[in-house]
């Protein structure tokens, strides 16, 4: 069974945690993922998990996506290929006496992939098996202040081949992964962060990735501090300094600028904040993308790529109604207008996007191609 350990990087995981406290206050802190990963603001390992806000259990499946459960099943997803629950008893022994793992308490089995995830009472991948025998095992400890860790991967390849492990370091600046294969062969990625101030509390952001080969790539953040959210029924239409008092504040640390190994360069524009709906009442502000220019240097000039991004509307400007609006693309070359449709199927259902159409038309009018 092939492993890659491979992180992500989710944009809108760049604020803290919205949450309604005793009070009926706004409130924010930490995200799960920032807990248990630590990779810093934004970042995670892509990797199955579970976890539990506001009441609500939520599966994440790498190459899918979240979805809230509901009497073990998830909501909104299309189709049938998964099956969620507790781990049966029958399983639970065999779990113990062929792998040594007793914590298991749910699992996802997954008929298109063949494979079988267990997870623990908290959400963490243990245990990763396929049908021709072959598994990938996590283990998790804890480091100090860090608190719960992934510390150790172990990928079988089955029938008695031998397989590689990772062992993941940590410390307060930066997680080391080792990965020992065979034949005594070892290289290790270095992950460094620093901490960044923002208005609600100090947080980590990571600042460099160094590989087995020592190539650097390194990473900037902007910070947009004191945006405004509100989660409480009642809050919803309140203006003025009715709601600068009664609405949350959150900060959010986004990614704005990437140093390729090659020196490359790839930075991010925005065009500021804007509010978006995310329930009946619950709204907050996020500041939105508008540019990625990508550029490197030679020795007689420098040389660069841009994208351009203007909307005719917003996917969050409306909520609980299906609704259509529009992106522009500018290239340098033409103008893609992609159209979308954003489809509302219920509360606790993810809100569906369907593209339309794309129609793009050369700058100087030469050309005009439409796809549907």
């Amino acid at each position: 069974m092939d492993f890659a350990l491979t992180r992500v990087y989710d944009s809108t995981m760049g604020k803290d945690r919205t949450y309604v406290a005793s009070g009926y206050k706004n409130r924010t802190e930490i995200t799960k993922e920032e807990e248990r990963f630590h990779l810093g603001k934004g970042w995670r390992w892509d990797l199955p998990y579970l976890k539990t806000e506001a009441g609500v259990d939520y599966l994440t499946i790498p190459d899918v996506g979240t979805y809230a459960l509901e009497n073990n099943k998830l909501q909104g997803y299309p189709w049938n290929n998964y099956d969620f629950g507790p781990v049966r008893e029958s399983r639970l022994e065999q779990l113990r006496n062929e792998f040594g793992i007793s914590q298991a308490e749910y699992e996802l089995r997954d008929y298109t992939g063949g494979t079988t995830t267990f997870f623990s009472y908290h959400g963490e991948p243990l245990l990763i098996t396929n049908r021709f025998g072959n598994y990938i095992s996590f283990s998790w400890g804890s480091s100090g202040s860090l608190g719960k860790t992934l510390d150790f991967v172990f990928v079988s390849a089955g029938n008695g081949e031998l397989g590689h492990y990772l062992i993941f370091k940590y410390d307060n600046q930066q997680v080391k992964v080792t990965a020992y294969g065979e034949a005594g062969s070892e290289e290790s990625v270095t992950y460094k962060k620093r901490s960044v101030t923002s208005y609600n509390r100090t947080q980590e952001v990571l600042t460099e990735v160094i590989d087995a080969q020592g190539r650097s790539t390194k990473f900037d953040y902007g910070i947009w501090n004191s945006t405004l959210f509100n989660m409480v029924r009642g809050y919803e239409n309140l203006t003025g300094t009715d709601r600068m008092i009664y609405w949350g504040w959150n900060d959010w640390v986004q990614l704005t600028s990437i140093e390729h190994p090659t020196k490359a360069i790839t930075q991010y524009g925005f065009d500021g904040l804007v509010m978006r709906k995310l329930g009946e009442y619950a709204a907050q502000q996020e500041p939105r993308y508008n540019s990625r220019k990508v550029f490197y240097s030679t020795e007689s000039q420098t040389v660069g790529t841009e994208l351009k991004l203007s909307y005719n509307g917003d996917i969050g400007e409306s909520y609980g109604t299906t609704r259509n609006y529009s992106v522009i693309v500018n290239d340098g070359l033409a103008n893609t207008t992609f159209n979308y449709t954003k489809a509302h199927y219920g509360n606790m259902v993810p809100e569906v996007l369907y593209k339309r159409s794309a129609d793009r038309i050369s700058l100087n009018g030469s050309l005009r191609e439409t796809t549907y």
